[in-house]
């Protein structure tokens, strides 16, 4: 120790009564020749009639040791000291010790502790004081070889209310942007670790592509999404999908955000697995699905008008009733629990709505026209696609989830002004909002939690090449987190669906038979000179040359005439609301 105890041992005076004089014994002993002022009583002997006395050297003692390399002494503090003298103590140190500074001050067992450090472990270890609010002596600080130190804290230290302030330390004291702060809480521990900031690559291509289906039902159910940013110190890593118990997901991105390219990504994935794709876009973007229509299941390209895409969608929905019927037959309660062969004829549908937004927009009714009016039942006409449309959209993630349908909608503003309903988004609890820096409002509308979500940080909005496909994810079972979607042309992606030889059909729009029986028509279909009136923004045809015959619920069951106009519209709505 820094501290010297001499001890002393006298007989006692032939007059001594320890009954007598047992309360002066202590002022005796001050008194006394044989010992002194600077003495005191420690014990007496009555058998031996002895008293032991101690004196604390005056002198301090150093003591040489050595901790991690680094050369320490141990100092004794003189009698009388007090906590307050810490400062005093540390200054007259560190002139009487070139390059050593006091690491420790114990008034009470009377030792202080010096220590030999570089400048940057005294640099570190004041600016972690001071985050701490500590002297610099209540830090101990080890600097590493390769970078970095390590810490030890006093008790203290707090990590709700001192973590943030560490952080700070390392990123701008001691360190630069991309240092980070791993703590030990329970052991009064942490290491400031060098390292760069989390970054990405320019572009990630699309993993296992043209390689062969996956086995197992674990593997097909898992759709590769993008490259994850790793945290502080951590690598990027491979951000899955999971579509096991989940209906589907929410995509929302401006133009050029990067959202087609995460559509794409996730139809090959799909279409790799063995899965069925159903598309359905607004006409004039129906461009960008071209290079998968081949690969649709039959009838599932639901682009060419509003009236195609409602016809697709309740034709997913008639499969998803008539799988409801196969679980019944084979007594389980989902997809995943039927045998292998049945889930091999049934595989699962993804349906993919692009620009949902215009999807769900109608154009407004001129109700100055009369009711009767061409332009004006054509306009009733398109609302009520819209609205027959909002209603299957809704039922297919609501309904169909476990008869193995999962929906993902894309769309550039996802709230419910433009028609993507509150009940609708609960439903869709997967969100990914795609751009380098959304706004506020976009970030509010899009995701379920935007303030626990993390933002895009700025080195990497600020790098073209970075920003480029980046995005947010909050995917069910997993921490939100920063993403970039895995890239490929879709060339690639054809070259890859040929080589593996996936399944394409001869009939990927509906026909103008299922239009006809899955769209209501609140006319008979025909102009003024019996022939088929044409479909706004329809290229294909959507009715044959003869009239057809009318059904029960488009005939007035007082007058026995056809229904026209709102009659008509709100008997279709009746008739879809029963079937």
């Amino acid at each position: 120790m820094g501290l010297k105890i001499e001890r002393k041992v006298a007989r006692l005076p032939a007059s001594f009564d320890i009954e007598k004089h047992g309360d002066r014994l202590a002022a005796w002993v001050k008194q006394s020749s044989v010992f002194g002022p600077d003495w005191e009583l420690q014990s007496i002997s009555v058998n031996e009639r002895t008293v032991t006395a101690i004196r604390r050297n005056a002198v301090t003692e150093v003591t040489e040791t050595t901790v991690r390399s680094r050369p320490r002494k141990l100092l004794g503090l003189p009698r009388g000291t007090k906590p307050s003298d810490a400062d005093k103590y540390a200054a007259e140190y560190a002139d009487t010790f070139p390059d050593f500074f006091m690491t420790k001050f114990d008034p009470y067992l009377l030792q202080a502790t010096v220590t030999k450090m570089s400048p940057e472990e005294v640099r570190c270890r004041d600016a972690v004081a001071g985050a701490l609010g500590v002297k610099p002596w209540d830090v101990q600080v080890f600097a590493h070889r390769g970078g970095g130190f390590d810490l030890e804290l006093p008790p203290t230290y707090t990590p709700s209310k001192h973590d943030d302030k560490l952080s700070e330390v390392a990123t701008t004291i001691v360190g630069r942007p991309g240092w980070f702060v791993r703590t030990q809480p329970a052991k009064l521990t942490a290491q400031i670790v060098p390292a760069d900031l989390p970054s990405f690559e320019k572009a990630y291509p699309y993993p296992t592509l043209g390689r062969l289906r996956p086995k197992s039902l674990s593997e097909s159910l898992q759709l590769p999404l993008g490259m994850r940013l790793g945290g502080p110190g951590e690598p990027n890593d491979q951000l899955e999908f999971d579509f096991d118990g989940t209906p589907g997901a929410l995509v929302s991105g401006t133009a050029g955000s990067g959202k087609s390219v995460t559509v794409n990504a996730l139809i090959f994935g799909a279409l790799q697995r063995g899965w069925q794709l159903v598309v359905v876009d607004v006409p004039h973007k129906a461009i960008d699905y071209e290079w998968v229509k081949p690969y649709v299941r039959p009838n599932g390209f639901g682009c060419a008008s509003k009236a195609a895409s409602l016809t697709a969608l309740k034709l997913v929905y008639e499969e998803g009733q008539r799988r409801a019927g196969l679980l019944a037959e084979h007594g389980v309660q989902k997809w995943q629990e039927l045998p292998d062969n049945v889930r091999a004829a049934n595989p699962l549908i993804l349906v993919i709505m692009d620009e949902v937004t215009g999807l769900f927009a109608s154009d407004p009714i001129p109700k100055a026209l009369p009711k009767d009016h061409p332009e004006r039942i054509e306009a009733e006409q398109h609302a009520m696609e819209t609205d027959l449309l909002k209603m299957v959209t809704a039922k297919i993630p609501a309904e169909m989830r476990f008869v193995g349908i999962r929906i993902i909608l894309a769309t550039q503003m996802a709230q419910a002004n433009t028609g993507i309903s509150v009940p609708l988004k609960t439903n869709l609890a997967n969100r990914v909002l795609q751009g380098a820096n959304p706004s506020k409002s976009a970030r509010g509308h899009a995701l379920n939690d935007p303030d626990a979500a993390p933002h895009i940080p700025e080195w990497i909005r600020a790098d073209k090449g970075q920003s480029r496909g980046v995005g947010v994810a909050e995917l069910e079972g997993q921490v939100p987190c920063v993403f970039k979607s895995f890239y490929a042309s879709t060339d690639s992606y054809l070259q890859a669906l040929e080589r593996l030889g996936a399944p394409k059909t001869l009939t990927p729009e509906p026909t103008a038979a299922q239009i006809d029986k899955h769209v209501p028509r609140l006319d008979d279909g025909l102009d003024e000179d019996g022939d088929p009136r044409p479909q706004l923004a329809e290229p294909t045809k959507r009715f044959g040359a003869k009239k057809r015959e009318l059904e029960d619920w488009e005939i007035d069951p007082v007058t026995g005439k056809p229904l026209t106009g709102f009659a008509k519209a709100n008997a279709a709505r009746h008739q879809l609301g029963g079937s």
